[in-house]
């Protein structure tokens, strides 16, 4: 019963978390990139009304409002096989092969399924961070999450754990992994920077 205490403890941030996060106002940076101005400033008012006066809170929303009316177009992928950003691409390419060929622990093979898993979400949340908005996709990627370890959960429970299960267990794992990373793993920083009280 002693071990159960300290693993029970890791739902309480988590629940506080989740019951919190519903009250959490829309990104204003996400507001001003939808056209939606107004809104976005409410949202400002709504993070900064207090320590700071309404002066400052008109400079602060100012700020990144000139920079998406200055904003031009976006970069592309090719990108990174040109000019300077070619010979880091081919950089990075040698060291990974040169490692390799060390006889050291191929990470590659090791995590194959789930290193697919997170490049396969993360590129997905490229294209959905703007269009869905990040709460709600902190939202998704928590449900995903909540569903997967439950399953894990459910699956390792009967004894003995037959081959299935494993499968299941394995599978769950590559869920929990994709709800992760196309949420929760690239917006713990954006949705932190964007509702700092102070630059």
């Amino acid at each position: 019963m002693a071990w159960r205490i300290p693993l029970g403890m890791f739902y309480v941030v988590p629940n506080i978390i989740l019951s919190l996060i519903w009250f959490v106002p829309e990104s204003p940076r996400w507001l001003l990139l939808q056209g939606r101005n107004d809104e976005a400033e409410a949202s400002l008012y709504k993070l900064l009304e207090g320590p700071f006066s309404e002066k400052e809170i008109d400079s602060q929303f100012e700020e990144p409002k000139y920079s998406f009316e200055m904003k031009q177009e976006k970069g592309r992928f090719s990108q990174i096989f040109r000019g300077n950003h070619l010979k880091r691409t081919l950089l990075s390419s040698i060291c990974t092969i040169y490692i390799k060929s060390l006889g050291t622990i191929n990470a590659f093979n090791f995590s194959l399924i789930l290193a697919a898993v997170k490049i396969t979400a993360c590129t997905a949340y490229l294209f959905m961070a703007d269009r869905v908005g990040r709460k709600r996709l902190l939202l998704i990627g928590a449900a995903v999450q909540c569903a997967a370890l439950m399953t894990m959960g459910g699956l390792g429970t009967p004894k003995p754990v037959t081959y299935s299960y494993k499968i299941g267990i394995i599978s769950s794992l590559a869920v929990m992994t994709a709800g992760f990373s196309l949420a929760w793993a690239p917006l713990t920083y954006v949705v932190n920077r964007a509702s700092l009280t102070h630059p």
